[in-house]
Formats: C-alpha cells, sequence, structure tokens
C-alpha cells in the first residue's frame, strides 16, 4: 500500500511516529508535509494529499494537524474523498470497515505516540466491509457529490 502523509506545522511533530509505522507496516510513504519551522495553511496540504487519493496516486492519504478537524474538513471538500478524524482505534476501524473512508486525520497535538501508533496500525490493517447498506450509503455520499439527490439512489429503501 501506498500512503501519502501530509501535515501543517502543528502537526509536524507525530509525523514521524507516523512515517515510521507505516514503514513498520511494510507499506511506503510520500511525505508531502510541511518542511518548513514557520506557518504553514492546513487546506494546502489536505489538498496535496487528498488529490493524490483522488487521482489514484497513492491508496489512503494520513493527515495530522492541531485537531484534526481542519484537515477532516479541508479534505472533504474534494470529490471521491471520505475522510475520517479518529481519536482512537476504534474510530480507525469504523471509518474503514463500514465507511470505506480513504483518508485518516488525526489530532496530533491531543494524542501521544502509542495511540497515534496504534491508530495507523488499525487503519492499515482494516478493509472495508463491503456490506450492501453501507455500499447504499456510499452510494448515495457520491450522490450528494454529484448534486443529486440521495434519496433517488438505486437500492435505496422507500
Amino acid at each position: 500500500m501506498k500512503v501519502a502523509v501530509a501535515y501543517d506545522h502543528r502537526g509536524r511533530e507525530k509525523a514521524d511516529c507516523v512515517k515510521h509505522t507505516i514503514e513498520e507496516q511494510g507499506h511506503a510513504y510520500v511525505d508531502l508535509g510541511s518542511a518548513g519551522e514557520g506557518t504553514v495553511d492546513y487546506p494546502d496540504f489536505a489538498h496535496a494529499a487528498a488529490l493524490k487519493v483522488a487521482e489514484e496516486d497513492v491508496d489512503t492519504a494520513i493527515l495530522l494537524s492541531a485537531t484534526g478537524m481542519e484537515m477532516d474538513i479541508s479534505a472533504n471538500k474534494l470529490k471521491g474523498i471520505r475522510a475520517a478524524r479518529c481519536n482512537d482505534e476504534l474510530d480507525a476501524h469504523a471509518a474503514r470497515s463500514q465507511f470505506n473512508a480513504n483518508v485518516l486525520c488525526l489530532p496530533g497535538e491531543l494524542l501521544n505516540e502509542t495511540v497515534l501508533k496504534r491508530i495507523v496500525e488499525v487503519w492499515l490493517e482494516t478493509g472495508f466491509e463491503h456490506r450492501e447498506r453501507s455500499q447504499r450509503r456510499i452510494r448515495k455520499i457520491e450522490a450528494l457529490e454529484d448534486g443529486a439527490d440521495p434519496k433517488r439512489v438505486p437500492g435505496a429503501p422507500d
């Protein structure tokens, strides 16, 4: 699996932990994070990584910022992106298995490295369960992205 890793100045401190965990799990990463010491704008980094996912240049992306919310909001503006802010292993498992999330957003300032590492491990280990109801709901999200009425998605209950 190939993973884009992006972070702003407030996620930079924990980025090495995430990159190391990706490698420990046998995967490769592309570093799209902030290289300098100064402050940067998180939408720039969220967009760069999410675009790599949307264009299928990478399999998934992991974004780090202060709370994770700022990256989550930014990444979810791109069509085809299902970003999830995860605070623990349960969040990461549900996001992948039930919602087929393709971008993980982490609160770098709120979690210690042990917790971050475990969340990344669960994210990388977990696949989508392909249940019909989950697939139907994802089709509805895709309909919203296209400006369509999600209630008109085939297979939706009346």
